[in-house]
Parts: C-alpha cells; sequence; structure tokens
C-alpha cells in the first residue's frame, strides 16, 4: 500500500510552491520467495533460509516544487 501527500502553498497569482511526501510499502510487509529458500539438509546452518524477497522495504520521498 503507498501513501501520499501534496501541500501547496499560493505565493502570487503565477508562483506556487508545493510540497510531496510519499511513502511506498507503507506497513513494510515483506513476502518471502518459496523458490529461495536453502533446502540443503546436510547443511544445518542455512536449512529452512529465505535468501530473497518479493517486495522492496519502506520507501520515503520528499520533494519541494516551486512553479514560475
Amino acid at each position: 500500500m503507498n501513501l501520499s501527500k501534496q501541500w501547496k502553498i499560493p505565493h502570487t497569482e503565477a508562483n506556487t510552491l508545493e510540497f510531496r511526501w510519499s511513502i511506498f510499502n507503507v506497513f513494510n510487509n515483506t513476502r518471502f520467495d518459496a523458490f529461495s529458500m536453502q533446502d540443503e539438509g546436510d547443511v544445518s546452518s542455512t536449512f529452512g533460509n529465505y535468501s530473497q524477497t518479493l517486495t522492496n522495504p519502506r520507501r520515503m520521498e520528499f520533494a519541494a516544487i516551486y512553479r514560475f
């Protein structure tokens, strides 16, 4: 789930300042890749460990835009 918020501040009729804040993967959910699971029985320290995920970690972006 993504979330975005923006604020516009009018300066004059032709000039505005805009702030944006975007968050991707808001809840920071993790989906593991079942095909990356280590299933080698002879190495007990890595058995059942996942090495990859299907989702990206949470990312935030901030932006300030001045329009004239």
